[in-house]
């Protein structure tokens, strides 16, 4: 609720303390709420009434703020703990049928080429879809699906910013949050859960909202209904301890 409040906040062009207070806010909750900080700082530059000189003081003035719940938590985790990154380095426990190797310059070139999204369709790949504990029917297996919602996501992120639905702050926005997981964890869980990503690009259902927008009554109720019970289903699943992420 409050990224949607910060989206609505910079369209109105409420002041940019409030602007920042809540941004910083977001990135209490979760690391990605930097994509809310991109999005906020992005709305400060494009500002065509403002001078290029106050742009950038703005800028090194709000940036510590719009991101003041995720240095907040850094520097809890450093009194506690004795290191900020305790948020990512905990990170290395998670690791889903990804290769053996991970150095930092073949998980670069692993990201470059889109080997998590292809690899999962891959037979003999170590990320393969089947070599996951599998889900029945196929339907209900998001390992399968993950990749195809993450290229989807994308792609109506792409729609939206070339039919001017999206403002530039949505589009950055969107770009951020599916950007972050990608590059942080998409290689060490082979995608997993980035279809859960993908569903929290906000920006996304304005696109799909435009989408629908002037269809009949019952292509719109038929959406409502299948979308409604498909998240009845998997959070069934979920309960039930299947692997459904």
């Amino acid at each position: 609720m409050t990224t949607l409040a910060a989206l609505y906040g910079i369209e109105r062009r409420w002041p940019s303390l409030v602007l920042a207070l809540l941004t910083g806010f977001v990135t209490a909750v979760r690391p990605v709420g930097l994509a809310l900080t991109a999005a906020f700082l992005w709305s400060v530059l494009t500002r065509r009434e403002t001078t290029l000189r106050v742009k950038v003081v703005l800028v090194l003035l709000l940036t510590p703020l719009a991101s003041c719940g995720l240095l907040a938590y850094m520097g809890y985790q450093w009194q506690a703990f004795g290191t900020p990154w305790g948020f990512a380095l905990t990170q290395q426990h998670w690791r889903f049928l990804s290769p053996k190797d991970h150095s930092l310059l073949t998980k670069l070139a692993s990201l470059a080429m889109l080997e998590p999204i292809w690899g999962v369709y891959q037979p003999g790949y170590p990320r393969y879809w089947e070599n996951s504990i599998t889900v029945e029917p196929l339907l209900f297996n998001l390992y399968f699906w993950n990749p195809i919602l993450f290229i989807l996501a994308g792609v109506l992120l792409v729609l939206g910013g070339w039919q001017r639905w999206l403002s530039g702050s949505e589009c950055v926005l969107g770009a951020g949050l599916l950007g972050i997981p990608y590059l942080t964890r998409s290689y060490e869980m082979s995608m997993a859960s980035h279809g859960r990503f993908a569903a929290v690009v906000v920006v996304n259902y304005l696109v799909i909202g435009r989408l629908l927008s002037g269809r009949p009554s019952w292509i719109m109720t038929l959406v409502y209904v299948v979308s409604a019970l498909f998240l009845c289903l998997i959070t069934c699943l979920y309960a039930a301890n299947y692997l459904v992420f």
